[in-house]
């Protein structure tokens, strides 16, 4: 009883206020409280923690966990790759945990580790740090996109930045006070930045923005819209936390909730397009009731329309749990990334999968946190170990 009294007034403390290190607050910091009740009198202390220490006790590889014992994977395409890898003990990269990663059109890496913004130029990581003094000081980044005039756009610490030729760029006018930015996805199509937040979706064009939330579209699942992007024919696909959304060619909203929709009870986190317009959505499953969720399977929209979903049980997936989905065209490859299950490359033509993790690879972890190309195709990849490099012998 005693206990849950202590915990109660430790929850509703109010007064919390960060550490501060030369004028900068920390963004991670940790301390345990410890209460000793004897003999009828309490006694608290503090116990800091060397949060060093803490974080490298997680520095370690992500072992594969495979739930797909059926299918043999033969792997017979890895000899053809070379696989790089950049971590603390071979380069200057700040921790082993890349988080993000995007890539200019000088292939230059832009990555996020430790919530510190670098950027790799193929041979060394250099630190791109911003203090803004408008925002108490912090600096601490967690979201990244680079659109098609290299225009890098960054959020951090509830705000959002642009970065033009090294010139940063507070957007203060794009979100309203007090946003979560979940994700910012480009479109080097249509030009346009998606920027999905916990108050709606912007979109950004031209030096121009426009907001979709419940307010301007009643029928839109939730405000909370994690990913936007367009298919090849201007359609907008949405996926917020409440399910997922279309917006057609008419301006029509189709309301994925409210249908019979294999896509119902579904959030899509990502998606990629074949040169046969063939849409592939990774998807996050959410249980109403218990307000649960994880991802399931890889969901495929053909070009006539018929929706279907790929899982460990009709076809090469290791893992139902998937991430993301990029497209590489000249060989029709779809690399899929998981967080524990490493790298699927699935062969669109052959309709063949391979699965490469660090038990059978030279990949350093079967975590994949975020992947990209370069202007020559190479696969870069965002891992708990480091950033990796994929590139065809």
């Amino acid at each position: 009883m005693i206990t849950n009294i202590i915990i109660e007034h430790l929850n509703n403390f109010t007064k919390w206020t960060p550490s501060v290190t030369d004028g900068k607050k920390e963004l991670k910091t940790s301390i345990n409280v410890l209460f000793t009740i004897s003999n009828n009198k309490i006694d608290g202390s503090i116990e800091r923690i060397d949060f060093e220490k803490f974080e490298e006790s997680f520095d370690h590889p992500t072992d594969p966990e495979i739930t797909n014992k059926d299918y043999q994977y033969r792997n017979v395409n890895l000899p053809n790759y070379k696989i790089e890898v950049w971590d603390t003990k071979n380069s200057s990269l700040i921790k082993n945990n890349v988080a993000h990663i995007d890539i200019d059109s000088h292939d230059k890496v832009w990555a996020l580790s430790d919530t510190k913004l670098q950027v790799f130029n193929g041979k060394k990581f250099e630190l791109n740090e911003y203090i803004d003094p408008k925002n108490n000081n912090k600096s601490g980044f967690y979201e990244i996109s680079i659109n098609q005039t290299d225009e890098v756009w960054v959020y951090g610490n509830g705000m959002l930045y642009t970065i033009n030729n090294g010139v940063w760029n507070r957007q203060d006018k794009i979100l309203p006070k007090d946003t979560n930015v979940y994700k910012i996805d480009t479109n080097p199509n249509s030009n346009e930045i998606f920027i999905g937040s916990n108050k709606g979706l912007v979109i950004y064009k031209d030096k121009d923005y426009r907001v979709i939330d419940q307010n301007k579209i009643k029928e839109l699942p939730s405000d909370r819209v994690y990913f936007a992007n367009r298919d090849s024919k201007g359609r907008l696909w949405i996926g917020t936390f409440d399910g997922s959304a279309l917006i057609d060619n008419d301006n029509k909203l189709i309301n994925f909730e409210k249908s019979d929709s294999i896509l119902k009870g579904k959030c899509i986190t990502s998606m990629a397009e074949d040169v046969n317009g063939n849409i592939f959505f990774t998807v996050f499953e959410f249980d109403f009731r218990h307000k649960k969720g994880e991802s399931t399977g890889l969901f495929v929209l053909s070009l006539d329309g018929t929706l279907k979903e790929l899982t460990i049980k009709n076809s090469g997936l290791p893992v139902n749990f998937i991430e993301e989905v990029l497209y590489e065209k000249n060989e029709q490859i779809l690399w899929i990334s998981t967080r524990n299950a490493g790298l699927i490359r699935y062969d669109l033509i052959n309709d063949t999968w391979e699965n490469y993790h660090n038990k059978n690879s030279n990949l350093p972890s079967s975590r994949i946190l975020d992947m990209k190309f370069d202007s020559k195709n190479n696969l870069f990849l965002a891992t708990d170990q480091g950033l990796v490099k994929i590139s065809k012998e």
